[in-house]
């Protein structure tokens, strides 16, 4: 049986502050408050779905790691493919349980739970496939979109456009990581649009901040994240392996931004603490 260190290594746990910040982005751009009950039960479904798509992950790679990555849990011993398949599906089933009872604590019905359940899905069609899909990005995107989504319906019926905009940022944001992590194997990005989709919230937050000066700090904060961690893919001697783990913790940074808009400042600013949180989590648990 796999131990807790390995259990918490699958599931990279150290980018779990990344999905409470969306968690709780999606309930703050619906404008209309925040309940915490609902918000730490669609919080603690997005987490769990995030643990098991990354064991699942694993679960479907063993074959791929077994060649290119023999560190990782399965080939090297730590776990079993069957265990980890187990375990992925289990946890998602979870993850769809809470999303029900987060609908039902809101009194907003199925939506939730119909938004839990496209994650779900979404998560297992990219694990399957994601090698050798090109379609992969949008997919991952795609999930973090849904984290929203679930969010918002637990809030509200019909979520406005405001919480799209900020869905389609943090999607563009995820789908250019994802490409970028993709490129590791080739050792360079050869294309500009995943740059274009990392750089789409900065650029947003600082046309919003133009007319609000309480956004502008957010707003630089991503984009100094961001350039900094997108130089260490430039040159000969590319780092993916730094590049990527600080995109991810750059996330929370976008949801501040996008809470920030919102008016609530304090909101956003204890989103914010899921960066520095991130990266210190990384020092522990690899977040790739």
């Amino acid at each position: 049986m796999m131990t807790l260190g390995t259990a918490l290594r699958l599931g990279r746990v150290s980018n779990l502050p990344t999905v409470a910040t969306n968690a709780m982005a999606g309930s703050a751009l619906t404008g209309a408050g925040i309940e915490t009950d609902t918000l730490a039960l669609v919080v603690v479904a997005s987490v769990l779905a995030y643990i098991a798509g990354m064991f699942l992950n694993d679960a479907f790679d063993a074959s791929y790691d077994t060649i290119n990555q023999p560190y990782r849990p399965i080939p090297a011993g730590l776990a079993s493919q069957a265990e980890v398949f187990a375990w992925g599906f289990g946890l998602l089933g979870a993850s769809v349980v809470f999303f029900v009872l987060a609908g039902w604590v809101a009194g907003t019905g199925w939506p939730v739970s119909i938004a839990g359940l496209a994650l779900a899905l979404t998560i297992v069609t990219y694990n399957r496939s994601h090698k050798e899909n090109a379609f992969g990005p949008i997919l991952m995107g795609l999930c973090r979109l849904l984290v929203y989504l679930a969010a918002a319906l637990a809030v509200v019926a019909v979520p406005g456009p405001t919480l799209w905009i900020g869905a389609a940022l943090l999607m563009a944001h995820v789908m250019g990581l994802t490409y970028v992590a993709k490129s590791e194997s080739g050792g360079f990005v050869g294309r500009w649009w995943p740059l274009a989709c990392i750089a789409a919230a900065p650029v947003y937050g600082m046309m919003v901040g133009i007319g609000d000066v309480l956004v502008m700090p957010f707003a630089l904060a991503l984009l100094i994240a961001d350039v900094f961690a997108l130089r260490f893919i430039k040159g000969t001697n590319p780092s993916f392996g730094r590049a990527i783990p600080l995109l991810i913790a750059t996330i929370p940074l976008l949801d501040g931004l996008l809470i920030a808009q919102m008016g609530r400042v304090d909101l956003a600013l204890l989103a914010c603490v899921g960066f520095p949180l991130t990266l210190w989590l990384q020092r522990w648990v690899r977040g790739t």
